[in-house]
């Protein structure tokens, strides 16, 4: 590039405006060909009070790098001022010496012992552990995060003061935390968690400023019988031996072990845990007082990624970051609330089984109590159409279905359910149990379908046109189903499944519907799961269940 900083003042004043330009700045691309790729910006809020941002590109730097930046930002700021500060040790490497030596034939012969402990440590390479996502993993990640903060009601010393009759590190309590999470919520044993690194293993690249950061990946297996002072050994001994050899690019290691892909998910873990303890990345000037200016840039690199972060009163807090199109932000506290939870109970405790450690704090099991207390609701013995038919004759003339376009009054739906009812029995040869799909757009038509399909005494199920074919082909082969209801156009691509198909239901109306002999117990539709695991997977809801759910709504 033809230059690497740049300088701009702004005379804002105002902080929301000022908020607004950093979190906009933070979002803009740097340009890697023409640069700059190190931007200064200085805000004046007041004549006194100013916003200072420096933001680089991953490229030139890393998080190490920042902290030397600022220290030597502020041997500048002294000298000009007339403080008298001690010389900044100077860099004895420069990035591009390291560079060169990364190429080498001795470096690459250096790396061999790195790649043989990561490919014992990872081989064969278990699925990746995620905890359950409150959203359908969409197909292209929306990068937007949210982010939660808890102080851990320990003290620093004193989690310290407990780690050492432990023999174990600070990191390594607060990331065998988070695999028992993971193991509790997400019923894995085997645990993937990603740790970022400084990567500066050697004494001479301390004070050198570039990209060495790196990422390694702490893989354990978590059986239920184990206690949490068993976990907290295994972990202490991997996070020593990730740390000995996490000079072997994360890059490289994705190339030998060939990963499955996805689009915008990490090839080797979901979760990450992040320790800030090592520098002070606050500038110390003479005179003026520093403080750093929080922005959050509502974005998220990872499904979750647990920072922990000493505060410097001897406290530690956790910010938890989340993707916003996988979690909600409730999730995200509660998942925090379970994790100092398990904190209090593996330090009461350590000799706890992790199947026994307690993971619901008093909070969230006020919480269950309450949702459990009173009675249970009467659930009537009787089937979906039965209760329709009710209302129906109740309130014939209410509107029971309403469109931008089309409004039916019960007794017109009611009507029209039992004339596609006697068509399925008389046309189709449809008897009771037997399945009826339906493929239709959101129209009145499919709630007809399904009253209809329900009242000849069928089971129904739906199904969505914005599927692939091949999911709709293989849920009509695995269901059995024997009648299919959908659009016309949409019949030639479903002619060779042995399906009937059958147009959407007309406007003619009866008065009754064929004689079925159903109860409660009889099954009402049948659901697939997604299929992200392999095979969908097929359930039958009875009508009992279902009238069950239906009055759990209106309830609530």
């Amino acid at each position: 590039p033809d230059t690497f900083t740049v300088f701009a003042k702004t005379d804002s004043r105002d902080e929301a405006a000022i908020r607004a330009h950093i979190m906009t700045r933070s979002r803009k691309p740097f340009d890697l060909e023409n640069g700059p790729l190190f931007c200064v910006e200085l805000h004046a809020m007041r004549d006194d009070d100013h916003v200072l941002t420096i933001s680089l590109h991953h490229i030139i730097g890393d998080g190490w790098s920042f902290g030397l930046l600022l220290n030597d930002l502020a041997h500048a700021y002294a000298r000009q001022t007339g403080h008298a500060r001690e010389e900044s040790t100077a860099a004895s490497l420069r990035y591009r010496d390291f560079a060169v030596w990364s190429r080498s034939a001795d470096c690459e012969a250096g790396m061999q012992p790195h790649r043989s402990y990561w490919l014992q440590q990872l081989q064969p390479l278990a699925p990746i552990a995620q905890m359950p996502p409150d959203f359908p993993r969409p197909p292209v990640p929306g990068g937007e995060g949210g982010s939660l903060m808890r102080m851990l009601p320990q003290s620093v010393s004193q989690l310290q003061s407990w780690l050492s009759q432990h023999q174990a590190g600070l990191f390594s309590m607060l990331a065998s935390l988070v695999a028992v999470l993971l193991h509790r919520c997400g019923k894995e044993s085997s645990v993937r968690l990603g740790i970022p690194v400084a990567g500066r293993d050697r004494p001479e690249l301390e004070q050198t400023v570039g990209f060495f950061a790196n990422t390694v990946v702490l893989a354990a297996q978590l059986q239920a019988d184990d206690s949490f002072a068993t976990l907290l050994s295994t972990i202490q001994q991997r996070v020593t031996g990730a740390l000995e050899h996490q000079s072997y690019p994360f890059d490289r290691l994705v190339e030998e072990l060939q990963p499955e892909r996805e689009p915008g998910r990490n090839p080797l873990f979901d979760v990450m845990v992040v320790l800030q303890n090592a520098r002070n990345n606050t500038a110390e000037l003479p005179d003026i007082e520093v403080q750093d200016f929080a922005i959050d840039t509502g974005l998220a690199a990872f499904d979750l990624v647990f920072e922990f972060r000493e505060t410097g009163e001897d406290r530690l807090a956790c910010a938890l970051r989340c993707r916003r199109d996988l979690y909600r932000d409730d999730t995200a506290s509660l998942l925090l609330d379970r994790l100092v939870t398990l904190l209090n109970a593996a330090m009461t405790a350590p000799a706890t089984e992790l199947h026994g450690l307690t993971l619901i704090g008093p909070a969230e099991q006020a919480r269950l109590d309450a949702f459990s207390s009173g009675g249970m609701a009467p659930i009537p013995n009787a089937t979906l159409p039965e209760l329709f038919a009710r209302q129906a004759a109740a309130t014939p003339q209410a509107f029971a279905l309403a469109t931008a376009d089309t409004r039916l009054d019960y007794r017109t739906l009611d009507q029209r359910a039992n004339a596609l009812a006697w068509q399925l029995f008389d046309t189709c040869r449809v008897v009771e149990g037997d399945v009826v799909a339906v493929m239709l757009d959101r129209t009145v038509e499919w709630p007809i379908a399904m009253l209809g399909i329900l009242k000849a005494g069928a089971v129904y199920l739906p199904l969505d046109l914005r599927h692939p074919q091949a999911r709709l082909r293989e849920l009509l082969k695995q269901s059995g189903a024997k009648t299919l209801i959908a659009a016309p156009s949409a019949h030639t691509a479903f002619a060779d499944t042995g399906v009937r198909l059958l147009a959407p239901p007309a406007d003619t109306m009866a008065n009754t519907a064929p004689p079925a002999a159903m109860d409660g117990a009889s099954p009402a539709y049948l659901i697939f799961t997604s299929g992200s695991t392999g095979i969908p997977k097929g359930v039958r809801v009875h009508h009992r269940a279902f009238i069950n759910m239906i009055m759990e709504q209106v309830r609530g």
